[in-house]
């Protein structure tokens, strides 16, 4: 776990430096991670300073994958005033370079199954969104919208990157301030689109150590991560040695017996 840790440690830094400023809409590929944040009247957006190649690599590091964002001083600004009770929140990046690759945290069960022209203009309404979200920036890490029809609102009714445009994608992008563990996070997967023809695209949940890789939001923490292999208590190893025992002494009985 420790090396996954470093390794992702050491990939945010070098993305920090590259990218402090604006998100990387991936119209070169490689697109970067980015968080919203809105309650109906004013949205928050923060560029997570991570790109979908850093992340695969991330999660394909030995051990399993946990990182957190702990909010800002303008994230904790934003929950003081929202809404909690109509706050959605998500988290996008798209690569518009040939094929396309979607990144997107979903809810519920099923994955999508839009075909490949359809994610092709998703892609295309997720860049747009980061092209006016990148000039709200200002050369911050993130940023306040007070207008729900500004071109940087998250929550937009027309944008992809809120809950109805996410129809587009074929399933319930966001998660609300309930998703406070693990258990209750939602998912996070990768929407591949060829660059030509309406065939069905490919969604692919990430998974790590044998699980779902799950997002949630516990106050003003933003957390991703892999289930924890639970360990076991003192009682269980007892058990299982008084078993091996136990077995061990019948097999030395049946022994002894055909001799």
């Amino acid at each position: 776990m420790k090396f996954k840790l470093t390794v992702l440690a050491a990939v945010l830094v070098a993305s920090g430096a590259a990218n402090a400023s604006i998100i990387d809409n991936g119209a070169l590929g490689n697109g970067g991670l980015f968080f919203n944040a809105w309650d109906g009247t004013q949205s928050y957006t923060r560029d997570l300073l991570l790109s979908q190649d850093a992340f695969v690599a991330a999660v394909a590091a030995p051990g399993s994958f946990s990182q957190s964002w702990t909010g800002d001083a303008l994230f904790n600004t934003y929950l003081s005033t929202a809404n909690l009770a109509t706050l959605q929140w998500n988290i996008f990046s798209t690569d518009t370079s040939g094929a396309r690759r979607i990144m997107t945290t979903f809810n519920g069960t099923s994955f999508g199954n839009k075909g490949n022209d359809v994610i092709r203009s998703s892609a295309l309404g997720i860049q747009s969104f980061i092209n006016g979200a990148n000039t709200a920036l200002a050369g911050n890490e993130s940023y306040i919208s007070t207008s729900n029809t500004a071109a940087a609102y998250a929550g937009r009714s027309n944008s992809t990157v809120n809950a109805n445009g996410a129809n587009l994608l074929g399933y319930k992008t966001t998660g609300g301030a309930a998703n406070d563990s693990f258990a209750n996070g939602i998912g996070f997967q990768v929407v591949d689109a060829l660059p030509t023809g309406i065939a069905k695209s490919t969604y692919t949940p990430f998974t790590d150590e044998g699980g779902q890789l799950r997002v949630f939001l516990n106050g003003s923490t933003l957390s991703m991560q892999a289930p924890v292999a639970a360990v076991p208590e003192p009682e269980t190893y007892a058990m299982l040695l008084a078993g091996l025992g136990l077995i061990g002494s019948i097999a030395r009985r049946r022994a002894r017996r055909a001799a």
